[in-house]
């Protein structure tokens, strides 16, 4: 093989490499949106988790509140038909 078909082979070769390098560039900038796409979504969710979360734990606390209140009223309709009975 002579110098310069080594020299054409490689660089060639070095193309091939430089091509695949920049093959490799697009697809960390893919990556690197389909990451942030990701982010915002998971952000989204944590918020939307967060959300959810404080109105059950209103809902939790209304609920307690009215089964007091309902148990006060039905200790309050027994003495009204202790009373109305006598």
């Amino acid at each position: 093989m002579s110098e310069k078909e080594l020299l054409n082979q490689i660089l060639g070769e070095l193309k091939n490499l430089k091509q695949g390098q920049d093959e490799l560039r697009t697809a960390v900038s893919e990556l690197k949106s389909d990451v942030k796409k990701l982010q915002r979504k998971t952000d989204s969710i944590f918020e939307e988790t967060g959300g959810l979360l404080e109105f059950k734990t209103e809902m939790n606390a209304k609920i307690t509140i009215i089964g007091k209140k309902v148990n006060r009223h039905e200790t309050d309709i027994q003495l009204l038909k202790k009373v109305v009975s006598k």
